[in-house]
């Protein structure tokens, strides 16, 4: 096996142990790329212990999107921050 090989079947191994333990601190794991350094675990919220900083930010039509970002464990996680109405706020349109 190429070292190259190793170095992938290490990150990914590294990061099925990682998205086990945010299950397990009550963050759902979306998705993971490799940004070409390490593994990105994209999460719904973060665990409790973890502040992160903006990475993007973008308008979303009724206020802005925020993608956070922190290091993990020689990985990175990512989720996204809403700011604007919540869901309970917007009205409610009617069809018919």
């Amino acid at each position: 096996m190429s070292n190259n090989a190793n170095v992938t079947a290490s990150a990914l191994r590294d990061a099925a142990v990682i998205a086990d333990e945010m299950t397990n601190m009550g963050s759902q794991v979306l998705g993971s790329y490799s940004n070409g350094r390490k593994i990105v675990l994209i999460i719904d919220k973060p665990p409790v212990f973890v502040s992160g900083v903006m990475r993007r930010r973008s308008p979303n039509g009724i206020g802005t999107d925020r993608v956070m970002a922190a290091p993990y464990k020689g990985s990175q996680i990512e989720w996204i921050e809403r700011d604007g109405p919540s869901d309970a706020q917007l009205p409610e349109v009617a069809h018919g």
